[in-house]
């Protein structure tokens, strides 16, 4: 009868730890502090600099002001951020920040003034079937004037 108890009790506890083990959530306890990229720009506002910091996934956006940084707001892109460049376009009063990731994916990120809100400007994807990845790191240059005329021997070229 013992036996028969010891039995059951050990039947009940695997099946408990077999549907326990069918449903894992996994996630990153500590978000990711490797600097990959930084530059400053004037994204939010002419009257501040911004430090804009990348770190594998993520963004954090910085106001630059007499007493030190004040952080702005943090966010979060899906994929691995590749390159982060700035530039201004003749018709905008801030910069507009391309974003670049691993897999080839970019955004081009504006800050609205009036909603106080980051936005995506555009998007877009850069891969070719026939093309392959480059082994070297990746290297982007913002043209806006298309006068600059230049040769390399990167894998991708682009025009957007």
């Amino acid at each position: 009868k013992k036996k028969k108890k010891c039995f059951i009790f050990f039947l009940l506890r695997s099946l408990l730890c077999c549907c326990c083990a069918m449903f894992n959530y996994v996630t990153t306890i500590q978000k990711p502090t490797a600097v990959t990229a930084s530059l400053k720009c004037n994204f939010t506002s002419n009257e501040f600099p911004n430090l804009v910091v990348s770190k594998n996934n993520i963004l954090d956006i910085s106001n630059i002001k007499p007493d030190g940084l004040e952080p702005f707001t943090q966010l979060t892109i899906y994929g691995e951020i590749a390159k982060v460049e700035f530039f201004r376009p003749e018709n905008e009063e801030k910069d507009l920040l391309m974003v670049f990731t691993e897999n080839l994916c970019f955004c081009i990120l504006a800050f609205d003034e009036k909603t106080g809100e980051i936005v995506t400007r555009a998007e877009g994807d850069l891969n070719e079937k026939t093309s392959k990845k480059t082994d070297s790191s990746y290297f982007a240059t913002i043209d806006l004037n298309e006068k600059t005329s230049k040769k390399t021997d990167s894998s991708y070229f682009a025009t957007i």
